[in-house]
């Protein structure tokens, strides 16, 4: 692969700083397959998936069984919109080093007598600035991402019940998560899957009961789930 397809990958390098694949790692076939089809790796290597789209944020991230209500969607777009800032902050330290690495490869390239030093250092520096294109292109569409996280935060805002306290309605989203889950169990589920799942149904509800909030965990679950309570929590009244 040469100059020519990582000339376009980022246009505030110059072309002449780009690495290009070396003498006698490919064969003249697969040297020329590439280059015939260089605009083809440069358009997917653009336009790859790097982070979650809308459509998975939505509908696998929030999934309706494991955040069945609008808080629990909520705060778990929280958290997933705090990760990922905290992440292109702990990328902004790699930039740092990688910037301090490519100084110093050209700072040994100035220096070097030895032309194997010096060569050394060239590979340093080509592996520097590609790292740095690498890391621009994973920075922005971790903006993106953590765009997309604010606005879904914005649409569930108008019916989450607490936006500041994450513990006033997770008992609510739990009990309903479990319970769920508990009335999807198949006869010979795992023994383990079993005894996790059950356990945290009868945990979550028995709470949710305690803080008078059953008939919020009830509300809209098919009604077999009334008896999946009943047997599990025989001492809890269902109204």
């Amino acid at each position: 692969m040469h100059r020519d397809v990582w000339e376009h990958f980022n246009g505030e390098i110059p072309m002449n700083n780009f690495p290009e694949l070396p003498t006698g790692l490919l064969d003249e076939e697969d040297s020329s397959f590439l280059d015939n089809k260089a605009q083809r790796i440069r358009n997917d290597w653009k336009r790859r998936q790097i982070f979650r789209t809308d459509t998975e944020a939505r509908a696998s991230v929030l999934n309706d069984l494991h955040h069945p209500t609008p808080d629990a969607k909520y705060w778990q777009a929280v958290r997933e919109h705090a990760l990922m800032a905290e992440q292109l902050l702990h990328m902004g330290f790699d930039w740092r080093r990688n910037e301090l690495a490519l100084a110093r490869a050209e700072q040994r390239i100035q220096l070097a007598v030895d032309p194997l030093v010096a060569s050394e250092a060239e590979i340093d520096r080509d592996e520097a600035l590609f790292k740095r294109i690498a890391l621009r292109q994973i920075a922005a569409d971790r903006v993106r991402e953590i765009r997309m996280w604010q606005t879904l935060q914005d649409e569930l805002l108008p019916y989450v019940i607490d936006p500041v306290h994450i513990d006033t309605q997770q008992a609510i989203s739990q009990a309903r998560r479990w319970l769920m889950a508990a009335r999807h169990l198949a006869p010979g589920a795992n023994p383990a899957e079993t005894e996790n799942t059950l356990g945290q149904a009868i945990s979550f509800a028995r709470l949710a009961a305690s803080r008078g909030k059953l008939p919020a965990v009830l509300d809209g679950l098919p009604e077999d789930t009334r008896q999946i309570i009943a047997q599990l929590l025989p001492e809890v009244a269902i109204a």
